[in-house]
């Protein structure tokens, strides 16, 4: 029996334009409260912006936010990872001097607000809106007084691979993941959205037979390997597909994992 449902939002719960069937969410997430199924909405994105996606539904939701660096339930932490003040500063020093690293869109996700250079484009400021409730430009991110769960980086539409492969070969000591549409995600060493599941499981005591998640980017590896019943998106990459135990039949702009999950 499943007692426990996480998903990952772009490219899997949400559709390229950012939507859902909030009717079919609905129907089903009143079934999952009758019968204490819990609904995690498992992201890289910033927790108030996730929870302004589901400001019209029930509010008891579970969120593994920041790519697991915060863990909020019915809007209260639960757990939080924050970067060392040095570990942001070095990582802006490598983005700043490192030609291979070049023309990044850089967003600091803090516990107050999320920040990005005054001197970023207007393309690049409109990018960055679409994840983050309120971005706040500022002339210098390193005079910040934030404690951030993650640094954000993008080189919009372009395959990063190379970036993340430079990135995690630099900063050893923090973890780098790349999560789809051109991003990159930095975060304390030892978090990610598997390690937030487990966390999660242990404390409502679920076991991962009894845990279903849905994922199509590398930020997703560790959520779907935390749990046995695991589902790939039809849209997702081959890594993702590789180790997931399905694939779900339709892809996320027709519904795919809302769809699955109505079988559970």
């Amino acid at each position: 029996m499943i007692r426990m449902i996480a998903t990952d939002m772009d490219g899997t719960f949400l559709s390229d334009q950012k939507g859902f069937d909030r009717t079919a969410f609905a129907n089903l997430y009143r079934k999952w409260k009758a019968n204490g199924t819990r609904f995690v909405i498992a992201s890289g994105n910033q927790y108030q912006h996730l929870s302004d996606i589901f400001k019209d539904d029930d509010q008891q939701l579970d969120y593994i936010a920041e790519n697991g660096a915060l863990i909020v339930s019915n809007g209260q932490v639960l757990q939080q990872h924050t970067l060392a003040p040095q570990a942001v500063a070095t990582a802006l020093d490598l983005l700043e001097t490192d030609p291979r690293l070049a023309n990044a869109l850089v967003i600091l996700s803090g516990a107050k607000d999320a920040y990005i250079s005054a001197s970023a484009s207007p393309e690049f400021f409109a990018e960055g809106a679409k994840y983050y409730r309120h971005l706040q430009p500022v002339e210098d991110l390193r005079q910040l007084s934030d404690r951030f769960f993650k640094i954000a980086l993008a080189w919009p539409n372009q395959d990063v691979s190379n970036q993340e492969l430079i990135l995690r070969a630099a900063l050893p000591e923090l973890h780098v993941t790349s999560s789809g549409f051109g991003g990159i995600d930095i975060v304390p060493q030892g978090v990610n959205k598997g390690n937030a599941m487990r966390f999660l499981q242990t404390r409502w005591q679920i076991s991962p037979a009894e845990t279903a998640a849905f994922g199509d980017s590398n930020n997703d590896l560790e959520l779907l390997t935390a749990c046995t019943e695991s589902y790939a998106m039809a849209n997702a990459n081959a890594k993702i597909k590789a180790v997931a135990k399905y694939i779900t039949k339709h892809d996320n702009n027709n519904g795919g994992a809302l769809r699955q999950m109505a079988t559970l």
